[in-house]
């Protein structure tokens, strides 16, 4: 298993898309939570249990309500953490796809280790500020989620670094590089 990460705004999207176009599956980590939300019912319940009914919706759970109180609160944001990455990371290695996006790979030391390789896309603060107003983020939203968002640090595994300090192009003609050099492995 392959893995891309990167701090918020970086450009971790992008990269698997273009992992994605040349035939390879990658496993959205949020995207898998947000299924385990949906989908687990054990899970909601402990999620309810420490948040309140209110972070609990129909189909999942509150993200708006959730995300207020985890991205103002370190110990909060630990405590949804302890929960859900557990549970987060037994099923992607359940899954075991060939790709991983995973932005909270920093925290998963133990779990990078398992990696054949790990991408970590990287980018500017002012251009991750950037690129995320352009998506609809409010600026206090950006601010919550960088300050409890560390700078990825350097673990014992195999990285490669991505520079998508640039135009796309240059990132996406990179990652087509590294498609091609593990294709050939």
């Amino acid at each position: 298993m392959l893995a891309i990460t990167g701090l918020i705004g970086s450009g971790k999207s992008l990269v698997a898309s273009v992992v994605r176009e040349a035939g390879f599956e990658v496993l959205d980590a949020d995207s898998l939570a947000h299924e385990l939300y949906r989908e687990n019912a054990d899970l909601r319940k402990k999620i309810a249990e420490e948040f309140g009914d209110e972070a609990i919706l129909e189909n999942g759970v509150n993200r708006s309500y959730i995300s207020q109180i985890v991205f103002n609160d370190e110990q909060k944001l630990c405590l949804l953490e302890s929960i859900v990455h557990p549970l987060l990371q037994r099923e992607i290695e359940k899954r075991n796809p060939p790709f991983i996006e995973a932005a909270v790979l920093y925290k998963w030391q133990d779990f990078a280790k398992k990696m054949r390789e790990v991408w970590v896309v990287e980018a500017a603060e002012n251009i991750r500020r950037e690129r995320l107003l352009k998506k609809g983020m409010s600026q206090s939203d950006i601010e919550r989620r960088m300050k409890m968002q560390k700078d990825m640090g350097h673990g014992t595994w195999d990285m490669v670094y991505i520079d998508n300090n640039g135009l796309p192009e240059v990132c996406i003609d990179f990652s087509k590089c590294l498609i091609k050099k593990i294709q050939h492995l």
